[in-house]
């Protein structure tokens, strides 16, 4: 064998060598990631899995723990009306923190012909600020809540319409129902009539269904939310715009946040703003 063939004959096992080792990297390469994706794949269903069964009995709990607070709460309402009461009946507390002097008036118009004037001063209506649609679709019933304008009632309604033998055999009280811990909790609730409409299968145009709204009149309403939110129980710290039981602060600091947000088109809905924004 010359000395040419030879050196071609190990070049060629030196090439082999290679080829041989190069398949082998393959094939592991291949085994490892075959590997890898079924130790993910097991991996992913058995997290799922765990994460199911922590979600519903984290859920199975949550509604157990809410059922128990539920006599609580209605005992801390009856205690929270009888301290309200002794704070309606001291009402020279208030009477002394609104003593500051009123600030001038700017025009002698009526409310109508000052919001008739272009520009208005006013807020302009029809925003969308944030939905509340409760429903009862036995009945073909839904209704939009506004806060100060009977939504605690409205909601605990169409809860109980729901479904009314549930509603009476958890002993739940319609006056009582409170949004904290209401019966009907993402049960019955949509964000919009799209929503609604979407669920139930229903054309905007169609009229077999009803569709209410409880308004209240506007003065009523803000003064209902002052006494209620500002001096009877006030539930932050820094409560009615750091204005506390002072009406005069609290109304033009609430009317200048008003304009802002209508300005921006974005709406933070604040305790306080979801209680005293426009209905409509």
């Amino acid at each position: 064998m010359s000395i040419e063939t030879r050196k071609q004959f190990r070049e060629q096992k030196w090439i082999n060598l290679m080829l041989s080792s190069r398949r082998l990297q393959l094939r592991f390469i291949l085994f490892a990631t075959v590997f890898a994706i079924f130790c993910l794949y097991y991996s992913k269903e058995f997290r799922f899995s765990v994460s199911t069964s922590t979600f519903l009995k984290n859920s199975s709990n949550t509604t157990t723990e809410k059922l128990k607070k539920v006599p609580k709460f209605y005992k801390l309402l009856n205690w929270e009306k009888r301290e309200s009461e002794k704070k309606l009946n001291n009402i020279e507390d208030l009477r002394r923190v609104n003593l500051n002097t009123l600030p001038n008036r700017t025009s002698n118009l009526s409310a109508v012909h000052l919001c008739s004037q272009n520009p208005s001063p006013c807020l302009p209506g029809l925003r969308d600020f944030e939905g509340e649609i409760r429903t009862a679709p036995r009945y073909r019933l839904s209704t939009c809540v506004v806060q100060k304008s009977m939504s605690t009632v409205m909601t605990s309604l169409f809860c109980y319409l729901r479904d009314e033998k549930k509603f009476i055999g958890n002993n739940r009280e319609i006056l009582k129902d409170w949004k904290i811990i209401r019966f009907c909790m993402f049960k019955n609730e949509f964000r919009n009539l799209g929503g609604l409409f979407k669920k139930f299968n229903i054309l905007p145009s169609a009229n077999n269904w009803t569709h209410i709204m409880m308004v209240r009149n506007p003065i009523e309403r803000f003064i209902s939310g002052f006494v209620d939110k500002c001096y009877r129980k006030p539930v932050v710290s820094n409560y009615c715009n750091g204005c506390k039981k002072n009406l005069t602060c609290f109304m033009e600091t609430e009317l200048a946040r008003m304009r802002e947000q209508v300005k921006k088109g974005t709406f933070l809905k604040t305790y306080e703003d979801r209680h005293f924004f426009p209905q409509s």
